[in-house]
């Protein structure tokens, strides 16, 4: 059984006492579809820009999952074909643009500063 959002009906809820002297307005309602789909298209691209900059940045699946409200692997079965296009077309991500710890700009200053300190001890 469907049920629909009381406000979605109030404006067809007819107050006998208005509606009796009024003509009824006419609506175009092949043209409110067609703007009501135009604006859930709108949406859904800008949602799969948005995960794909995150990815790219490197947040996991888990936490793109967790605003969306659904598992990582529900994210990862609805985005990652656009996630891939995306590295197809602009290349892996660049790893000092990342949230990653373990691939961000801290990580490689610190492996850097690891590296140096081993190559002056002799080890």
């Amino acid at each position: 059984m469907t049920t629909t959002h009381p406000d979605v009906l109030e404006p067809y809820i007819e107050d006998d006492a208005t509606e009796q002297h009024e003509k009824p307005e006419v609506v175009d309602f092949d043209e409110l579809i067609r703007e009501g789909a135009a604006g859930i298209d709108q949406a859904r691209a800008t949602l799969i820009t948005h995960v794909v900059r995150a990815r790219r940045a490197g947040r996991s699946w888990a936490g793109i999952a967790a605003p969306l409200g659904i598992t990582r692997q529900a994210a990862w079965e609805r985005f990652h074909g656009h996630v891939d296009h995306a590295e197809r077309l602009l290349g892996p991500a660049d790893p000092d643009t990342t949230e990653n710890p373990a691939t961000g700009p801290a990580a490689s200053r610190q492996s850097s500063t690891t590296d140096q300190r081993e190559e002056g001890s002799g080890a």
